[in-house]
């Protein structure tokens, strides 16, 4: 097996194995920090792979191969709607998940998502810091 075939493996492993579909998630256009901030058991739970792409390089047959795609809600070259409207116009099977930080209406993006992609099973994952104490609002018993 030559170099290219090996890579090929790894990059759509339902080309190599009879169609059949991996567990890998494709995880595009996220920062270091967003995939710090992303625990591992979600990663395990979605996926036993995390394997980073680029929004361009979203053929079909690299999405059918994963089980899911997760990229943030706004990314420097492009956003959620753009990659609900991609994934829609190849036929995407999986689930999308879009990370964000301190989102004021989920509801708001969910609706705009199905609007374009009705059929794209969407979700968005809030990874905004969980507050440990209850903030001091200086009002006294």
């Amino acid at each position: 097996m030559g170099r290219q075939s090996k890579r090929k493996a790894s990059l759509a492993p339902s080309l190599e194995f009879g169609g059949q579909r991996s567990d890998a998630i494709l995880a595009v256009g996220l920062t270091d920090g967003q995939r710090e901030s992303l625990p591992s058991v979600l990663f395990g739970a979605l996926g036993s792979t995390a394997v980073m792409a680029k929004f361009t390089d979203l053929s079909r047959d690299r999405l059918w191969s994963a089980v899911a795609v997760m990229s943030p809600l706004v990314a420097l070259d492009f956003d959620a709607v753009d990659m609900a409207k991609r994934l829609a116009g190849e036929h995407f099977q999986g689930r999308y998940y879009a990370v964000a930080v301190d989102v004021p209406d989920t509801a708001l993006i969910q609706r705009e998502i199905a609007a374009v992609a009705p059929d794209l099973s969407f979700q968005v994952i809030d990874i905004s810091p969980t507050p440990s104490v209850v903030p001091d609002t200086g009002v006294r018993a």
